[in-house]
C-alpha cells in the first residue's frame, strides 16, 4: 500500500465498522418490520374477535411476517423503513399457489389505525384500512 492510498483505506475500513454498529434503542433494522406495524390488525371490529368465525379480514404482523386467513407472506428485500412503516416486497404462500406482492404496511393515528397499500403482483383495489384489535 502506497502511502496516498492509506488514507482512503483507513477511511473505508471505519465505513465498515461504523455499519456493524448495534441498533440503539426504537432504530428498526432494514430488514424487519417495525414494532408499532407489528400486532394483530383487523378489517372490521370482527376480525378482531376471537370468538368470530371466520375472520377472513384479520391480518397478523410480526417482525418478517404477515399471516391472513387462507395465506402467509414472508418479508423479502425492504424499499424503506421507518419507525411505523415499511415498504418492501412479500412472498405470499396459500391455497398451494405463491406469489409476490410490492407493498407499503403504514400505522397512522398514534397506531390504531393501519394502511395497507398493494402496488405490484395483486389485485387487492385501492388502500386497505385496519384497526388495532389490541384497541378493540
Amino acid at each position: 500500500m502506497t502511502h496516498a492510498t492509506r488514507p482512503a483505506v483507513l477511511a473505508a475500513t471505519a465505513l465498515a465498522l461504523a455499519a456493524c454498529q448495534p441498533l440503539t434503542g426504537g432504530e428498526t433494522p432494514a430488514n424487519a418490520i417495525p414494532e408499532a406495524v407489528q400486532g394483530n390488525w383487523g378489517l372490521t371490529e370482527n376480525d378482531c374477535n376471537p370468538d368470530f368465525d371466520p375472520r377472513k379480514g384479520l391480518m397478523v404482523v410480526t417482525a418478517d411476517t404477515l399471516t391472513f386467513y387462507e395465506s402467509r407472506a414472508a418479508l423479502g428485500p425492504v424499499s424503506s423503513v421507518g419507525p411505523s412503516r415499511i415498504e418492501g416486497t412479500f412472498n405470499f404462500t396459500g391455497e398451494g399457489q405463491t406469489w409476490t406482492v410490492q407493498m407499503s404496511l403504514d400505522a397512522q393515528d398514534a397506531g390504531m389505525v393501519l394502511i395497507r397499500r398493494d402496488y405490484e403482483g395483486s389485485d387487492t383495489p385501492g388502500p386497505l384500512r385496519y384497526i388495532n384489535c389490541d384497541a378493540v
